[in-house]
């Protein structure tokens, strides 16, 4: 079977198409189910509350426990995900109106370096540790992603990514509901 040549550059071009297709229901796919799988390994969230982060600066060694009576806000992030950013902006906002949120900013792949060069540009009030070995441990799907507590240590939601300010609504009614 022979394909004469005035019809080659539509089949070419409709395998092309059928191609980008396939790869884009793929990765969809792909990501939506490392999205299930770590919100299933998050599960109750009490390996997470008993997971020592090491402080930036201090050497303290922190836990989630450590602020039973308190919401917090466990963020994997990075200084080079614009996304990231972008979700720090709408933290400190919460953290300006809720000075009892803890966020704890667990910086993946990144120095230290990196981070002083962050918080001269950006002056906000959260507990910054070391977060790439819990990263891979928990196998989380990419930064950047929030892992939410109420005050009992319960997991409130948990959020892979940031899309807008919506992304937080459940801690945003959670604190509105629970205001001291």
């Amino acid at each position: 079977m022979r394909l004469d040549p005035k019809y080659f550059n539509i089949f070419i071009g409709s395998l092309g198409i059928f191609a980008i297709v396939l790869i884009g229901y793929f990765t969809i796919s792909y990501f939506m189910g490392q999205q299930v799988e770590f919100k299933e390994r998050i599960g109750d969230g009490e390996e997470v509350r008993q997971t020592e982060f090491d402080v930036f600066y201090t050497g303290e060694v922190v836990t989630i426990e450590d602020y039973q009576g308190r919401p917090v806000v466990l963020d994997f992030w990075a200084t080079w995900s614009g996304r990231s950013q972008q979700a720090h902006k709408v933290l400190s906002e919460f953290k300006r109106q809720y000075p009892d949120l803890v966020v704890l900013s667990a910086l993946v792949k990144d120095d230290e370096t990196s981070l002083q060069m962050y918080e001269e540009d950006y002056d906000y009030d959260f507990t910054y540790v070391k977060g790439t070995d819990v990263y891979q441990d928990f196998l989380v799907p990419g930064v950047p992603t929030y892992v939410i507590f109420d005050r009992q240590g319960e997991v409130l939601d948990v959020v892979v990514g940031f899309r807008d300010d919506e992304t937080f609504n459940r801690l945003s009614e959670y604190l509105t509901a629970h205001e001291e």
